[in-house]
């Protein structure tokens, strides 16, 4: 589900097209250095073919921050993850979360996420959690600003590792946003609870009737089909594209997922 290489390639190392390959790198120096712990950064530049300016630091104790950020996340497990285990779920709870009403920061990578619904603030506080990140709020007594929940530890690693899951980072209106591919693959009850999730930051309804919208107006149209199908596939029902700037589930479909006049999840506009 996730990986080394998608992880590494959230990094820019300078000399680096492909990030991933500084990882190896630093892994070669480290390698030749154990079995060779009587020599120096020339020596070692000459057997692996690497400037030498490039690998003295690695050779003195320095690491490369993608190395470090593989490593924290095989000690809390990420590597681990399945779509169907805990760790997995708490993924799509929050790659649910990031795309339909949080974010994560181009710049710094913390994940932010708007909480104004105890059910969905619930669900995220357990998925990070189950992360071994923790969480808390902020904006909380900021007039003017909406509330929000971050990681409390780890925060940049568990952006870095959305992002590599497929997650956007920056803006969600560009044209290359998508579902992540694993969701695809996952187990029907895991993709149920990213539609629940979604639903509960998106859906909205009409106290006279079943079906509720989705309102995606800054989202591309290949991002909007993609998100109804998700939708059909997963209720079973029919979903359509309102126009240019929302989404209708049907009655059945709504129904289906919780979000029906009587169902579990459903909130209305009146």
């Amino acid at each position: 589900m996730l990986f080394e290489e998608a992880l590494a390639r959230t990094f820019s190392p300078p000399s680096y097209a492909n990030p991933y390959e500084a990882v190896e790198d630093y892994r070669r120096v480290q390698r030749w250095a154990s079995r060779h712990p009587e020599s120096g950064s020339s020596a070692a530049a000459s057997a692996l073919d690497l400037p030498r300016g490039r690998i003295r630091p690695w050779m003195d104790g320095a690491t490369p921050d993608a190395v470090r950020a593989i490593e924290a996340a095989r000690d809390l497990g990420w590597f681990e993850a399945t779509p169907g285990d805990d760790r997995g779920r708490a993924f799509t709870v929050l790659s649910a979360g990031v795309l339909s009403g949080g974010s994560i920061s181009a710049e710094s990578y913390v994940p932010r996420f708007a909480v104004d619904d105890e059910r969905v603030t619930d669900r995220l506080e357990h998925a990070l959690d189950v992360l071994g990140c923790g969480s808390k709020l902020v904006n909380e007594t900021v007039e003017g600003r909406a509330t929000e929940l971050e990681p409390r530890e780890h925060a940049p690693l568990l952006g870095r590792a959305l992002a590599a899951l497929g997650l956007p980072a920056g803006a969600k209106a560009d044209g290359d946003i998508v579902l992540p591919e694993w969701l695809a693959g996952a187990p029907l009850s895991v993709r149920a609870e990213f539609a629940e999730l979604y639903l509960l930051n998106r859906a909205v309804g009409r106290d006279d009737k079943d079906l509720v919208q989705v309102q995606e107006a800054k989202r591309p149209l290949a991002y909007r089909r993609e998100l109804a199908g998700f939708f059909e596939e997963v209720s079973g029902g029919r979903v359509t594209l309102a126009g240019e700037k929302a989404i209708t589930l049907s009655a059945e479909a709504s129904r289906a997922l919780g979000f029906g006049r009587d169902g579990l999840y459903r909130r209305d506009d009146g």
